[in-house]
């Protein structure tokens, strides 16, 4: 492997789309990418791995992070590194356009060693208005008060909706009637548990719907409706978590 003219990202995503097309459960995957990983590398990367104290590395996070560090350009690094700290949301690009090109930015340099609720806090604070006031009803401005891995699990979801039209002035009103945005996620579970199960509520709101729609207009307002449940579905085990 020449590091002067290959790009050593570029060998690690060839090399796992190889191993990662055989039928392995997640377990034996880290073990047999462990044990390749050596096949393919050659000159001063194979003699920098075989270098390597015995047992130093034990996971392939462990290995790819070294790697990188190792053979990755610095100045390229850093190039990356700060295309990461001044991501901007683009004019006209939506929520889910922009999650998916930070994740590229962050894909793009694996060793970027920037922790998990950095990156979120980079990706909130670079949204324009919009977008950042659709994270903050969805939480209710309390996106600080989940731990990292919520909080990414949650731009991960608004995403998801985004892309299937989750700003339809239809599901709006769903959002409305139920998550009542101006409400912390506490009081949201205490609003649910007061009435009836939230999808019996949504089930009453498809009613309303079937009654005044076509049934084209039916089809598509029953699956905006599937697409709520899920999502309220997801904060009501948030606000599990959070109740004492």
């Amino acid at each position: 492997m020449d590091f002067g003219f290959e790009d050593p990202n570029q060998h690690l995503k060839d090399f796992l789309k190889l191993v990662d097309s055989l039928d392995l459960d997640s377990k034996n995957r880290e073990r047999t990418r462990l044990r390749l990983f050596q096949f393919f590398l050659r000159d001063q990367a194979s003699n920098w791995l075989e270098r390597l104290p015995a047992g130093s590395i034990t996971t392939w996070e462990d290995l790819t992070t070294r790697f990188l560090a190792k053979f990755f350009p610095p100045g390229r690094t850093a190039k990356l590194c700060n295309d990461i700290l001044m991501f901007q949301q683009h004019l006209g690009e939506s929520l889910f356009e922009a999650w998916n090109r930070f994740k590229e930015l962050l894909q793009k340099v694996p060793h970027h060693g920037i922790d998990l609720w950095l990156q979120v806090q980079i990706f909130y604070d670079h949204v324009n208005p919009v977008t950042r006031r659709t994270i903050n009803q969805s939480t209710s401005g309390k996106l600080r008060n989940l731990n990292a891995e919520e909080s990414w699990g949650l731009l991960e979801d608004l995403s998801l909706y985004d892309n299937e039209s989750w700003n339809d002035d239809e599901v709006f009103l769903i959002w409305k009637a139920f998550g009542r945005i101006t409400h912390d996620l506490g009081s949201f579970r205490e609003e649910t548990d007061k009435t009836t199960d939230l999808h019996q509520h949504l089930s009453r709101i498809s009613l309303q719907w079937l009654e005044t729609a076509s049934q084209i207009q039916c089809d598509a307002v029953t699956k905006k409706i599937k697409t709520a449940s899920e999502f309220f579905r997801r904060l009501h085990n948030i606000a599990d978590l959070k109740k004492p």
